[in-house]
């Protein structure tokens, strides 16, 4: 059977992809996760190195976890990665327990 809505010789139906209105919602709700709102949280520069460090807050406009940004900048180039909080807990705790064991690493 061939038609509107199917491939010919009866290889089943067409997926919902293209132009028409389903793939206009999906596309839609798509472009909604990627809507978010930036909040500067802390920044700071790396006196050895140079780097600029920015700490931002993500939040979804479609809701859910809130990630945080770290912003990494040497000269024109821009390291950037988001962080869930479990993992962004983790990794500032690892950074605290390091600095403690250096000389100079024990000040809040």
């Amino acid at each position: 059977m061939t038609g509107e809505g199917s491939y010919p010789f009866g290889v089943g139906p067409i997926p919902a992809t293209g132009y028409g209105r389903r793939a206009r919602q999906n596309a839609q709700s798509a472009h909604d996760m990627d809507k978010f709102t930036v909040t500067p949280f802390e920044q700071f520069d790396v006196p050895l190195g140079g780097q600029a460090i920015e700490l931002q807050q993500l939040d979804f406009a479609a809701g859910g976890m809130g990630l945080l940004r770290v912003r990494i900048r040497e000269g024109r180039r821009f390291t950037v990665f988001d962080l869930d909080p479990a993992t962004a807990r983790a990794w500032g705790d690892a950074m605290s327990r390091w600095a403690q064991t250096q000389p100079g690493g024990d000040r809040e």
